[in-house]
């Protein structure tokens, strides 16, 4: 029978010899009760990576260090942040999960989200391009404005917005390690059907990566002759 968690039920646990501040206070919340948010625009994770995270899990001395947050949605939780670890916690079968509940807008939980994922360190490639869209979306910056935000160049930026441009197959490779960060930043920079045209002829036709260039300049030529 599952365990169902009422909100007011719940209690903060503290680190031991210690009071937790009330907007540093965290639950133990079932698994079973969080759902994970349609508008994520991350889908895409190093499967080894998350299964390695997971087997870390399954040990009795090992357990999550830093909480999920998540908003209150009818008799269940969204997830906000910390997707990865939901992720590694399911797949290690865990009951519950560390998380911290608070009650925040649709708006206030894209703008939370995009601010923990750009704090992050050492991001994927891809994250980070799909972070710099959503900042210029959500908060409606230029090139230049994200750019400063982020500390970087407008070029930066500029490279990594083709990134966010790929169709989701390429994603997931360029994800894996199948495609290296500047084939993908060209792939990029090519229409939708361009883009299906090369993975046709590349992957789903099992050829060797080796022969990336002749492909690209063979779709760029049909591109040329189309005009």
């Amino acid at each position: 029978m599952e365990t169902i968690v009422k909100k007011q039920e719940t209690k903060a646990v503290p680190a031991k010899g210690k009071v937790i501040p009330i907007e540093e206070q965290y639950y133990h919340l079932p698994v079973s009760m969080i759902e994970v948010s349609p508008s994520n625009y991350r889908k895409f994770y190093d499967q080894q990576a998350l299964e390695e995270f997971a087997e870390q899990l399954k040990s009795t001395e090992v357990e999550i260090l830093h909480p999920i947050t998540v908003r209150p949605m009818g008799k269940k939780y969204e997830l906000v942040y910390g997707e990865r670890r939901f992720r590694a916690a399911l797949l290690a079968r865990l009951t519950s999960i560390p998380a911290k509940i608070q009650d925040m807008t649709d708006i206030e939980m894209r703008k939370r989200r995009l601010a923990e994922n750009i704090q992050r360190e050492n991001p994927h490639p891809l994250h980070e391009a799909l972070d710099i869209k959503e900042l210029m979306e959500v908060e409606g910056k230029t090139t230049l404005q994200a750019a400063q935000v982020l500390g970087k160049s407008a070029a930066y930026v500029h490279n990594r917005l083709k990134l966010a441009d790929l169709i989701e197959p390429l994603q997931e490779l360029l994800i894996s390690g199948k495609l290296t960060v500047s084939e993908a930043a060209e792939l990029g920079t090519l229409a939708k059907d361009s883009q299906e045209e090369f993975l046709r002829s590349i992957v789903l036709a099992g050829k060797k990566r080796s022969i990336f260039r002749s492909v690209m300049y063979g779709i760029s030529l049909v591109a040329i002759n189309t005009i």
